[in-house]
Order: structure tokens, then C-alpha cells, then sequence
């Protein structure tokens, strides 16, 4: 509706350019790698650091669905570039998808398979200072599936709760901690249902042919104005950027 509203007021001879990004991760590059601005953190970040602290067993998704990443440097560098190919044409219009899904596809299972190496080989250190251990993310394949997983720990925090109220409270905290995950898990999951079964593949057309331009006129986009994902090895990135940056900037929180 905001595209709309700004293409039907501007004026014909002022260039317009629309950039579309997809679910937008760290940087890749600049100005550092594995920047990540401002918290709570966002996206997919959330489930990888409640996976990391050993508060996620499963979660909800079609494995082979794709989930359309990009660095946020990739998009800023995209920008600057449609800037100055539109600066000075009027009449121009364009539309440029700025993701993955269509040149450089990463698959959900894959994701979780990442995760779990890097949690793995570089587990979270808890409060107590011990490193937690995770286990592969089991993924269920929908909704009702996944509610009936939680009903066994539903039932859990029930009989926490009696048997805290029988024990004096003592079971107080076992319970909150069981209570917590559980609630954590059901408001990600309402959160992420609609894109772990997301069917969608973005046409990047656009981007590619800015792409072209900027090559035609002598710029090298490996070193300037980096934004084609298809030259990011996506395991290295998260297990060597992402993820380190994510776990950084929460216990810099």
C-alpha cells in the first residue's frame, strides 16, 4: 500500500526505485562481519538462541521449505547502486527483489542442521557457566502436530505446579522453567508458522539486470557494492559470522 501511495503522488519525472528485501540476517562484509543492530533480536535469531540455550527440542516447519535469506549489507549495497543507475532518468520505475530464494535457495533442513554443528561444536555457556548441550532440532511437520508434542510438557508444568503447592514451593522454579520454555515455544511457533511453510520464490530479474549494469560499467561486485548472494557459502556464513554475532550481541544485551 506505501508503494502505491508514493508512485500515485510522485510526480512523472522523478525516478522511482522500490527495493523488496527478503528475511534480512548480519552482515557479510561491512562494515564489519556478523553486525547486527538493536535487541530483542529479530527473525530467525530468536529460534537460534532459544535452540542454543537448550529451550528448544523441536519446532515447527516443512523441511524442505525455503527460507529466503539475505546479509543486510547485500540490501544496502543493492540501494546504493539503484540510486545511482535511477539518478537522473526520469520516467524510471523499477521493483528490485533483494534475496535468495531464486538464484541461491536455502532449505529449512538445512538451517537446522547448521545450527545444530555450530551449537554443537561451540555450545552456549549458561549462567552457571556449564556449556549446554543441544540435540538435533526435530521438526514437526504442522500445527496440530506440534501441539500435540506440547501437551506432554503442558501436562508437566500441571503436576510441577501440584507438587510445588504440596512441597512448600519448592518446586517453584522447576515449574516457572518448564512453564517459560513451553510458553516460549508456542508464541514462536504462532510467530513462524507462516513462514516455515512458506511456498514462495521471489523474482529477482530486476536485481540481476542491476547487477549487469553495474559489471557493463567496470565495477567490480566482488570488492564494491557486494550484492549477489549467490557468491555466500551459507554454511560458512552462519557458522563462521551469524551465529557468533547473534550470541554475541545477546550477551552484550
Amino acid at each position: 500500500m506505501g508503494e502505491m501511495m508514493v508512485q500515485h503522488h510522485l510526480k512523472q519525472d522523478i525516478p522511482f526505485a522500490v527495493m523488496r528485501p527478503t528475511i534480512i540476517t548480519s552482515t557479510y562484509r561491512e562494515p564489519f562481519a556478523g553486525w547486527i543492530e538493536g535487541f530483542p533480536p529479530r527473525t530467525i535469531d530468536s529460534i537460534a538462541i532459544n535452540y542454543g540455550r537448550g529451550r528448544l527440542k523441536f519446532f515447527l516447519g516443512n523441511p524442505d521449505t525455503i527460507l529466503d535469506m539475505v546479509p543486510a549489507d547485500v540490501v544496502v549495497n543493492a540501494m546504493i547502486v539503484a540510486i545511482a543507475v535511477h539518478a537522473n532518468q526520469p520516467y524510471s520505475n523499477k521493483i528490485y527483489q533483494v534475496g535468495s530464494s531464486r538464484k541461491h535457495p536455502l532449505i529449512y533442513s538445512d538451517i537446522t542442521d547448521i545450527a545444530w554443528s555450530y551449537f554443537k561444536d561451540s555450545p552456549w555457556i549458561n549462567e552457571n557457566g556449564e556449556p549446554v548441550k543441544v540435540h538435533k532440532l526435530k521438526i514437526v511437520k504442522s500445527m496440530a502436530s506440534f501441539h500435540k508434542h506440547l501437551r506432554r510438557y503442558i501436562l508437566l508444568t500441571k503436576v510441577l505446579k501440584v507438587a510445588s503447592s504440596m512441597f512448600g514451593g519448592r518446586l517453584q522454579g522447576l515449574h516457572a522453567d518448564v512453564h517459560k520454555k513451553v510458553n516460549a515455544a508456542v508464541r514462536l511457533a504462532e510467530l513462524y508458522e507462516p513462514y516455515a511453510f512458506f511456498k514462495g520464490i521471489f523474482d529477482d530479474t530486476n536485481t540481476e539486470a542491476l547487477r549487469a549494469i553495474t559489471s557493463d560499467n567496470g565495477v567490480n561486485l566482488e570488492s564494491v557494492f557486494f550484492f549477489d548472494p549467490r557468491c555466500i557459502n551459507w554454511e560458512d556464513y552462519f557458522k563462521r559470522i551469524h551465529l557468533p554475532g547473534v550470541v554475541n550481541a545477546f550477551n552484550r544485551k
